[in-house]
């Protein structure tokens, strides 16, 4: 068998564990959450340099720290708010 194949099995019974165990604990939707606000600002700048020719890499680059900047004081703003119990 090839390494490569037991080396993607052995990262996929990881991850899976890992998933049951944030699903275990109920945290499962606010890593979903998480993940969202972090990867998500970069989605915009990406599909710019995709399919605008006049998108350079500085302005790429910037857009998605500035965009995961924004997201998380967000996402920071609203659990403080939430928690305070004024939605």
């Amino acid at each position: 068998m090839n390494w490569t194949v037991i080396v993607c099995r052995h990262i996929y019974i990881c991850l899976y564990e890992l998933y049951l165990y944030l699903l275990y604990l109920h945290l499962f939707g606010g890593v979903q959450e998480v993940m969202g606000v972090l990867i998500g600002s970069a989605v915009v700048p990406i599909a710019l340099c995709l399919m605008w020719k006049k998108t350079n890499k500085w302005g790429a680059m910037a857009g998605a720290v500035f965009g995961q900047w924004l997201g998380l004081v967000a996402w920071l703003i609203f659990a403080k708010v939430w928690v305070q119990g004024k939605p």
